[in-house]
């Protein structure tokens, strides 16, 4: 679910109270509302957040002194902007320097990109975009002489593809690259029972395809699908169902504010997931926080393997 769409609409939603529900977007500003009607909820990462936490592992983990930020020129990499600087500003650092992309970046442009970031004395980069490019500036980067090469803190944008394929077939052991996620694996050491039971039951109904949690290519957004699944049908069952549709519309969007039970799903247990909307309650169609926000990495096979969290 690509954000330029939502962020172009929105207006268009709230005006028309077509319920929106939200898996893996992540633009900040999609479930904000101008007025006080919002109906978009989101189960996702948030990027009012996120680059909080991409911040944090740049500066904490990676010891970046001189972090460069290389952002998508879409509203999605706008929005991460301000978030990324400020959290640096918070660390008493600024961003080594700003670089905008387009879509469909090709690799010599990439190449020319990050020679001049690497000229520039920048000790790692930021990106936020999507798989296709960032295929394309993994490739560059690795083209470098090893001495040369920054480490890269990514946004997920890069695991909704087949990355993960080109990584294991020409990147791994070349890049040192680390990407944000929500904190749950399927792929943990050890697996909670409930996470267990969840993926044996997927695998029961897709057993064709889900052979194992290494089968999920791109984990967030089942596990996202999954949980807010859950939180719907909390809210279904905490309604009266008339049959007009738009008078259960409106109770549906109003149950969703009100869930009264903890929803238990996989990233955690909701209590609740979502509050009324209000202007002065910036966070309440969101259902994840900083705390549920953690990085991770590819292992030799192109597996996701979470850094911290469950």
């Amino acid at each position: 679910s690509d954000l330029p769409p939502y962020l172009a609409n929105k207006q268009y939603i709230n005006q028309n109270k077509i319920l929106l529900l939200i898996p893996w977007a992540a633009a900040g500003p999609i479930t904000r509302s101008d007025n006080d009607q919002n109906w978009i909820f989101r189960l996702s990462i948030d990027d009012s957040k996120a680059g909080q936490r991409l911040a944090q592992y740049a500066v904490e983990e990676k010891a970046c002194k001189s972090p460069h930020l290389l952002l998508e020129n879409t509203g999605w990499g706008k929005s991460n902007l301000n978030t990324i600087s400020q959290s640096l500003e918070q660390f008493k650092l600024d961003e080594n320097g700003v670089t905008w992309f387009e879509w469909n970046t090709k690799i010599n442009s990439a190449k020319q990109t990050f020679h001049k970031i690497i000229s520039q004395k920048a000790d790692c980069v930021i990106y936020v975009g999507n798989a296709i490019e960032g295929r394309v500036f993994a490739e560059a980067m690795a083209s470098f002489n090893p001495q040369d090469r920054l480490p890269i803190i990514s946004h997920w944008g890069i695991t909704g593809g087949d990355f993960h394929e080109q990584y294991v077939s020409s990147l791994h052991g070349k890049i040192d690259l680390s990407f944000l996620q929500t904190c749950f694996s399927f792929n943990s050491e050890v697996l909670s029972e409930r996470g267990a039971k969840v993926f044996a039951q997927a695998s029961k109904l897709f057993d064709d395809t889900l052979k194992t949690p290494e089968d999920i290519k791109a984990p967030p957004g089942f596990i996202h699908a999954y949980d807010l699944g859950l939180v719907v049908i909390e809210a279904l069952n905490q309604m009266k169902i008339s049959g007009n549709v738009e008078e259960d519309r409106q109770r549906l969007q109003v149950a969703l504010e009100n869930i009264t039970k903890p929803v238990k799903g996989l990233v955690k247990d909701y209590m609740p997931p979502f509050t009324a909307w209000h202007s002065d309650n910036k966070d309440a169609h969101e259902a994840l926080d900083l705390n549920d926000f953690c990085m991770a990495s590819y292992d030799q096979g192109g597996i996701i393997r979470l850094k911290t969290g469950k």
